[in-house]
């Protein structure tokens, strides 16, 4: 689990945990388990009694998804030209609609995630000019596949296929952009070593607004109000054509029927108490007595409390076994069921954590002044995972790995009670200088499976506004919103027109933090 990957900022108050599930065919089912510890200092006023189960939920937005299939482009150029044979051989398109989209669908996330993919190694590893040469050769080829599909959807006289090509290929059009855009910024690193490659993948970001243009679709330029359709757009398709992978999950309390037990075993031994002391009474003193009636009433109002006792005594039992939620999760067409997820969050004590959370919560915290030494509130929230492995490979065969779990976290309610963010400073002959206050809030990631186990510490740096960066210290990793440095507004790569410049002036900014 590659912690630069698996955790992004997608807004000043909010940031993502994302894990993979893979299912082993060998197995008939596979079991998984996720704890998160936020260590939140004390200062920050969230505990039991603050911010109960509920205000976490309200604040937790969770998604199941398949994990995306991994194909290179040549494969899914391969499964475009097997689309398009299909239009011209004029098979009923109607009939064939579930099979045109589900294929549609599965090669645009897998394009995007080959894009993704192929940038961020770039990025990571550097650049192999042989690679990159087929690689925009590949592309190219692709795209001329996509013009070809999109043409002969035209023709189609069924609506829902016109739409659902229009919209991949604008979909298409733009990711190519996105990455192309990226990896043209790595290869300028090295200008004189790729001026081919850079002029090529220019040519095919021209190529790509040129179709944009010519077919009526918003495409990026200096017009705001254009870029804003276009940002808007790239949101929708987006969810529209992941909404593929995405599963359903049916939500339920833990343990229903195990606390209904419970309960009845609390009212039941209320109820003993009560009725033996009125048996007791009543064999002493006789009926329609004054000590009688004084005994039933007494007994009557101890038997609410014993009750309440009870009921408390079972829950702290069940907060130790059973879980908050237990969900099942589908396929949103075949509504066939591929696993269960448990989980929970809790409060817990410093004593309770095991030696390997806190040896990765203290990581690079080398001397005492933290706020573990002060004073530190700790949330776990957990989840178990169970996959049916048959189920899931019975459904997509070898194309579907297992499952990616998407959590996402809202930090606002961490940040009521912080100081405001900016700090005067003071220095002799010097005014109008100013620190920012910051607050660290400490992560610890504990995943595990059957046969390996993870341990990563994230340390969020909070401001009164919200997350100010991410830092991951065993990787020396920092993250910032957007995953963007400041750049000078000539940064901007489009002129006009919407046509890409051939020469960029960057003039980089150091990094806020």
């Amino acid at each position: 689990m590659d912690p630069n990957k698996f955790i992004k900022i997608t807004n000043s108050n909010e940031f993502e945990i994302k894990v993979s599930y893979p299912a082993d065919e060998n197995k008939k089912k596979t079991q998984y388990n996720i704890s998160i510890y936020m260590f939140l200092p004390e200062s920050l006023g969230i505990d039991e009694q603050t911010y109960s189960k509920q205000a976490f939920y309200s604040h937790y937005l969770g998604y199941i998804r398949l994990i995306t299939p991994e194909y290179n482009v040549q494969t899914l150029s391969k499964r475009l030209s097997n689309l398009i044979e299909f239009f011209k051989t004029g098979m009923n398109e109607e009939e064939k609609f579930e099979y045109i989209n589900y294929e549609i669908k599965m090669i645009v996330c897998s394009y995007v995630n080959y894009l993704k993919d192929f940038t961020h190694n770039i990025e990571d590893n550097g650049v192999d000019a042989e690679k990159m040469r087929i690689f925009v050769e590949d592309i190219k080829k692709f795209d001329d596949l996509k013009i070809e599909i999109f043409t002969l959807s035209n023709a189609s006289k069924q609506d829902n296929i016109k739409h659902l090509i229009s919209f991949s290929a604008e979909y298409i059009s733009l990711v190519t952009q996105n990455y192309l855009f990226l990896i043209n910024l790595s290869l300028r690193k090295n200008e004189s070593l790729h001026r081919d490659t850079i002029g090529k993948i220019i040519t095919v970001i021209n190529d790509e607004i040129a179709f944009e243009k010519e077919n009526k679709m918003p495409y990026i330029s200096t017009d705001e109000r254009m870029n804003e359709k276009v940002i808007f757009r790239h949101g929708i398709f987006k969810k529209y054509f992941y909404s593929i992978l995405f599963l359903k999950q049916d939500s339920q309390k833990d343990a229903v029927k195990i606390r209904q037990i419970y309960y009845a075993l609390a009212a039941g031994i209320a109820m003993l108490f009560a009725t033996s002391v009125v048996f007791y009474m009543q064999q002493k003193y006789g009926k329609f007595t004054a000590p009688f009636f004084a005994a039933l009433v007494i007994s009557y109002m101890f038997k609410d409390r014993i009750k309440d006792i009870f009921k408390n005594y079972f829950e702290q039992k069940l907060k130790i076994k059973a879980y908050d939620f237990r969900n099942k999760i589908y396929d949103m067409e075949r509504q066939k069921l591929f696993g269960f997820i448990k989980e929970r969050v809790q409060f817990i004590k410093k004593e309770t954590i095991s030696e390997d959370i806190k040896n990765t919560r203290l990581l690079n915290t080398d001397n005492r002044i933290s706020t573990w030494f002060v004073n530190e509130n700790i949330l776990k929230y957990e989840k178990n995972i169970t996959l049916i492995n048959k189920n899931i490979k019975d459904a997509y065969g070898n194309s579907i790995k297992g499952i990616t779990d998407i959590m996402r976290f809202d930090i606002t309610r961490f940040t009521r009670k912080m100081d405001e963010s900016k700090v005067p400073l003071y220095r002799v002959n010097q005014n109008n200088i100013y620190g920012t206050k910051v607050y660290h809030l400490n992560v610890v990631v504990d995943f595990s499976s059957e046969d390996h186990k993870n341990i990563h510490k994230i340390r969020l740096i909070l401001t009164k506004k919200g997350i100010k960066r991410i830092e991951i210290p065993d990787g020396d990793i920092e993250i910032f919103p957007g995953n963007m440095k400041k750049r000078n507004k000539d940064w901007f790569p489009f002129k006009k027109d919407g046509s890409i410049k051939q020469v960029f002036d960057f003039k980089k900014e150091p990094q806020d933090g």
